[in-house]
């Protein structure tokens, strides 16, 4: 009889036995699927992380070149400015000079105006002094008659 008990408390100990060992094997491919789902969480944060510092870069790159375009636009501008600045000064300078030629112009015209009315004047007492000569010789030719 006692072997019976034993023989049936062996089958229930292996019984146990057997349950255990599929709860321990359930549980380690529990901790198996754990631990690949936390290796592929660690793929794509290391990916994400990745992206991310190549849009960084790339944005660093693109700032780079937008401080270049506007470093080369202002160069642009201030080349223009001056070079705008030269000509109005230049329109200036040649804006006095015409002035001043045209001034001189001007006083040689009034110049040769004067001369000209002098000459005239001399003409005309000249034309006077003819007529009245010519007038006493006729009285003189009248009186000689």
């Amino acid at each position: 009889g006692e072997l019976a008990v034993s023989t049936g408390k062996l089958a229930a100990v292996r019984a146990a036995l057997s349950v255990a060992e599929t709860g321990r094997d359930v549980a380690q491919d529990k901790v198996a699927s754990a631990e690949s789902a936390v290796l592929g969480v660690s793929k794509d944060a290391a990916e994400a992380k990745g992206r991310v510092l190549a849009l960084e870069e790339q944005l660093t790159g693109q700032q780079a070149a937008q401080d270049k375009a506007v470093a080369k636009l202002e160069a642009e501008l201030l080349l223009t400015r001056n070079a705008a600045s030269e000509v109005a000064d230049k329109a200036a300078q040649l804006s006095m000079k015409l002035a001043g030629e045209v001034q001189g112009g001007r006083d040689a015209a009034n110049k040769a105006g004067e001369a000209h009315n002098a000459k005239v004047t001399a003409l005309e007492q000249e034309a006077a002094a003819a007529r009245r000569e010519a007038e006493g010789a006729r009285a003189d030719a009248a009186r000689i008659q």
